[in-house]
């Protein structure tokens, strides 16, 4: 009996150690369940995270490659206003030159007038002067008669 005892008490002490084993287990196991809903909810988060910073970093992409095109657009733009200026530089080098041709040549057309003008006034000097001694001996003329 007294073995029957010890075996029942042993095996008590089993039970016992089985239960607290048993609640050890669970608190365990709850402990896991945590850790995994929290692990769960973690990457789930990061997740999230890295979808943001993906989008964010696709909208920085799309922005430099407009920003690149818009500079490209205003080189272009810059170019053709430089070929412009040109154009119109030339042009008005070009402008310039005939102005200062036409100036020399209307500065030697009034030169030339001017000359023919002194020279008709002497000839209508001459001419006048010419009457005048005409008339003088056909006054002159006359008298005698």
């Amino acid at each position: 009996e007294r073995q029957l005892q010890e075996l029942q008490l042993q095996a008590s002490k089993t039970d016992a150690e089985q239960k607290a084993e048993i609640q050890v287990l669970r608190a365990t196991a709850a402990d896991l369940r945590t850790e995994k809903t929290r692990a769960e909810s973690t990457l789930v988060s990061q997740r999230q995270a890295n979808l943001e910073v993906h989008r964010l970093v696709d909208g920085q992409r799309r922005e430099a490659e407009d920003k690149d095109r818009r500079m490209g657009r205003a080189r272009n733009l810059v170019q053709q206003w430089e070929r412009r200026c040109a154009v119109v530089s030339r042009q008005l080098q070009d402008e310039r030159k005939r102005n200062q041709e036409l100036t020399q040549e209307l500065t030697a057309a009034m030169q030339a007038a001017k000359m023919l003008q002194a020279g008709q006034q002497d000839a209508m000097v001459g001419r006048m002067a010419q009457k005048v001694s005409d008339l003088h001996q056909w006054k002159g003329g006359a008298l005698d008669r």
